[in-house]
């Protein structure tokens, strides 16, 4: 699996991982930190209006991140497919191994972050 780079600019300040449709996204009270139930993921964006946000998503053993991640959890991925989204748009489908995925995921600023990281494994 290769790793992909996305640059998005999400008119809500955010964008969800799920894998699958038809999931409520889950909202953070503590303001824009990432947010996890077992379907759905929201991680927060920059505001659009003050740039773009770039997201790199790809298999945890292609990644180099040393750091602690910001997020690590559990997704359940039925359709083996990280979905990224945002309010309006479908953003990309990303093919996994398992219909339960590890999910890390690492950001630049805990609730405007212009970079991403979403590493995924196996369940």
């Amino acid at each position: 699996m290769v790793v992909k780079t996305f640059v998005i600019a999400p008119e809500y300040v955010s964008f969800y991982v799920a894998g699958r449709r038809e999931v409520a996204p889950v909202v953070d009270h503590d303001y824009g930190r990432i947010a996890a139930t077992r379907d759905c993921i929201t991680i927060p964006s920059l505001y659009s209006n003050d740039g773009d946000t770039t997201v790199v998503v790809g298999p945890l053993s292609e990644l180099n991140q040393t750091l602690a991640p910001d997020y690590d959890g559990l997704l359940d991925t039925p359709h083996r497919l990280l979905m990224l989204s945002d309010a309006l748009i479908d953003i990309a489908d990303i093919p996994v191994s398992s219909t339960r995925t590890h999910i890390r995921i690492w950001v630049n600023h805990p609730i405007q972050p212009d970079h991403v990281v979403i590493g995924w494994a196996g369940g």
